[in-house]
């Protein structure tokens, strides 16, 4: 399995004429640059356990034929190219190779600014995340203040504070998710039915508010003509309360309350 990650190749590479002599020669070094440690580790160099450290790397002109396809006699000239043109250092074991790339640092060295039009697999990684979270810290902030703007507008017709808020967001919270889009305009018509039989909060955002969300606003007004009635049970009790808030009976002079409207219907038909 092969190691993830990358390496800088830089333009300078190309006015480097011993690694560009040929195309046998840019493999290798490239294959050397590839296989090198990122990072400090431990493994075998001969016989010996050791830590190689960053820029250095454990093979044989064996290894890099095989997975070059060099021949074996031109490998061992290019890395003695190499070391002479202090471009690696080496030592031998009789059965590897311990190879520095010298100045390895300067090679892969990285750009204090790099090109956003062309990022590195972990650069762009890294970006994506930085952008999700970003898009789901705007998506709570814009949630929050939706919530916060519900809680205004509703918190005075229940005669609650702000330091209940805490208590109660939950609920309005279940509600938005609920609603979505359409939330704002489902309180608004609650809030304009003054005479609405809702006192709990809560209870408007478990099951309340749905009596609002399937209703359009003439059909409100339709039902308000329907809200109150004589106590005495007289036939003439269907009033708009929108026009006649506080009406009285026109034969007992008693005044008006509300009634459901369902409950009215049923009632009228029995009345003389």
């Amino acid at each position: 399995m092969r190691t993830p990650g990358y390496i800088y190749l830089q333009r300078k590479l190309l006015d480097n004429p011993v690694v560009m002599k040929d195309a046998e020669h840019l493999a290798v070094w490239i294959y050397l640059l590839l296989k090198a440690n990122h990072s400090p580790k431990d493994a075998l160099f001969g016989k010996e356990r050791i830590t190689i450290q960053r820029g250095q790397l454990i093979t044989g002109r064996k290894k890099i034929s095989s997975d070059l396809g060099v021949n074996q006699s031109k490998v061992r000239r290019i890395l003695k190219l190499f070391k002479s043109d202090q471009q690696i250092d080496q030592r031998t074991s009789p059965v590897n190779s311990l190879i520095t790339i010298l100045n390895y640092g300067d090679h892969q060295q990285v750009a204090n600014k790099v090109d956003n039009r062309w990022p590195t697999g972990g650069q762009q990684v890294t970006t994506t995340n930085k952008y999700n979270k970003e898009k789901k810290e705007k998506k709570e902030e814009d949630l929050r203040l939706d919530i916060k703007a519900i809680w205004d507008k509703t918190k005075n017709r229940f005669g609650l504070v702000d330091d209940q808020y805490h208590y109660y967001r939950h609920c309005l919270v279940e509600m938005e998710q609920r609603w979505g889009d359409r939330t704002n305009e489902i309180v608004d018509r609650f809030l304009k039915d003054k005479e609405s039989e809702i006192r709990d909060l809560r209870y408007l955002c478990e099951r309340g508010i749905d009596k609002y969300a399937g209703i359009q606003p003439e059909e409100l007004e339709k039902e308000k003509e329907l809200t109150f009635v004589c106590p005495e049970g007289h036939k003439d009790r269907r009033v708009s309360k929108s026009k006649n808030l506080y009406a009285v009976c026109r034969k007992c002079y008693n005044r008006l309350v509300p009634i459901d409207k369902v409950a009215l219907e049923k009632s009228i038909g029995g009345l003389a």
